[in-house]
């Protein structure tokens, strides 16, 4: 970072401590912007007393990020809602708070051949046209009239997501890599493991993030809920833990659950969730943990479970044998009220997590795009049904011989599938409604 941007911050800290809101958003958008790594993002989340301690913490790491980080900094305060801190920023270094300007500074960020070059090498994909994060106003907002359309007689019959705090949201993430050593003369398949698996790591942070956000802004508290790279016991004890709180605290209002699983391994399965070594965490015993959860009696627990594979060339997967076509439901209904999501790879272009040239999964962006746009309007089934269309057809970047310009082809890439789901109600999410008490 120049040592004007540094002095700024510098003499900007206190009023930054006392107004930035959002903070997790701001780290979230320097992780996608390469400014930050998910270590860094974690580490920063876990300092105390939030969000002061965040904003401290934040604060002293940006200045060693590199000569973009100033730039990108203020982009995501303009993206979280902070544009008054932006705008005061740009008064102490001197730069016009016009839309010009800011322009000009999202220019200096993108257009710095230097480092794009840098990351370009680290991650071979054209990172010159990012994916945003999800922002509240991304999502569709539920109307009082379609609340009304769709519950109308049978409300009994749809689990009332109607509060403020739709549920609390959980990350687990796991994510193993075989070596690190893509350099020596070890084995050669085990070099690809490492430099597969270090390419899912990256795209897979975007992922996080993304999907973390898209749950954030429809009105999930995501509070103490991130675990990353644990062994299994460790794993559900963290997840028992969050559990227990929940049920001892009187005040807690959830009216749902949901948990992303992110795992895998150099020859993993798909659905199966894997700790940071690779081993194997029974999905049977995730499942009795959030049963045993009194808050949640009767409320949709929903979980998600995206299994990524560093092997260059992929198996199916699919022990049912089902056809490329609709959602694969591998179970009957249970009267418990889960639904656990997955999806089975329908390419075999490796490794499994990565979209081809594309930031992100196929499975993860695609529930984004659908929930985004739709959660509004349709069930949770319906929304899968629909993520799994776009899955059949999903419309692929692809690099001429040149290796530097895309084009688009449409191609099946994975295939949604239900290992668990109940039909005693319907699910919506109802983003953006809340349900005012009645005057008595």
């Amino acid at each position: 970072m120049e040592e004007k941007h540094k002095k700024v911050l510098q003499k900007c800290t206190v009023y930054l401590k006392e107004n930035l809101s959002e903070v997790e958003a701001i780290c979230d958008h320097l992780v996608v912007d390469g400014i930050l790594t998910q270590g860094l993002n974690d580490s920063i989340k876990t300092q105390k007393p939030a969000p002061t301690a965040h904003i401290r913490e934040l604060l002293r790491i940006l200045p060693r990020r590199g000569i973009n980080a100033y730039y990108s900094f203020l982009k995501a305060l303009e993206e979280t809602e902070n544009t008054d801190a932006a705008e005061y920023l740009r008064e102490h270094d001197g730069s016009k708070s016009t839309t010009g300007d800011t322009q000009e500074a999202k220019q200096q960020y993108t257009e710095q051949p230097e480092e794009k070059h840098k990351l370009q090498s680290q991650n071979k994909q054209d990172l010159s046209k990012r994916f945003a994060l999800v922002k509240i106003d991304d999502i569709a907002k539920c109307t009082v009239k379609e609340f009304t359309t769709k519950c109308g007689s049978k409300e009994e019959k749809i689990y009332p997501l109607k509060n403020v705090k739709r549920g609390k949201f959980i990350m687990i993430s796991n994510a193993e890599s075989i070596s690190n050593d893509t350099e020596s003369n070890c084995d050669v398949e085990l070099k690809k493991a490492a430099t597969y698996s270090q390419q899912c790591i990256t795209n897979s942070d975007f992922d996080k993030s993304n999907i973390g956000q898209l749950f954030k802004c429809m009105g999930y508290d995501s509070k103490g809920g991130n675990l990353v790279n644990k062994p299994k016991e460790e794993i559900k004890e963290f997840l028992k833990k969050i559990l227990s709180e929940i049920d001892k605290d009187p005040s807690s209002q959830y009216d749902s659950l949901v948990i992303m699983f992110v795992s895998g391994k150099n020859d993993s399965e798909a659905s199966k969730i894997y700790d940071a070594s690779g081993d194997e965490v029974p999905t049977t015993d995730i499942l009795e943990i959030i049963k045993a959860c009194h808050h949640f009696e009767g409320k949709p627990k929903v979980v998600f479970i995206h299994t990524y594979n560093f092997k260059q060339e992929l198996d199916m997967f699919d022990s049912t044998d089902s056809a490329v076509n609709d959602i694969i439901k591998n179970c009957e209904p249970n009267n418990d009220d889960i639904f656990v999501v997955s999806s089975y790879p329908r390419t075999a272009q490796g490794p499994w997590v990565v979209g081809e040239n594309m930031n992100g999964s196929y499975f993860i962006q695609g529930l984004i795009h659908v929930f985004k746009n739709s959660a509004c309007e349709k069930s949770f089934i319906e929304l899968l049904n629909e993520v799994n269309a776009c899955l059949l057809q999903a419309v692929v970047p692809t690099l001429t011989d040149d290796g530097k310009t895309k084009t688009v082809e449409k191609k099946t890439v994975a295939q949604i599938v239900l290992s668990e789901y109940c039909e005693k109600k319907e699910l919506y999410f109802f983003p953006g409604f809340v349900q005012k008490p009645m005057e008595k």
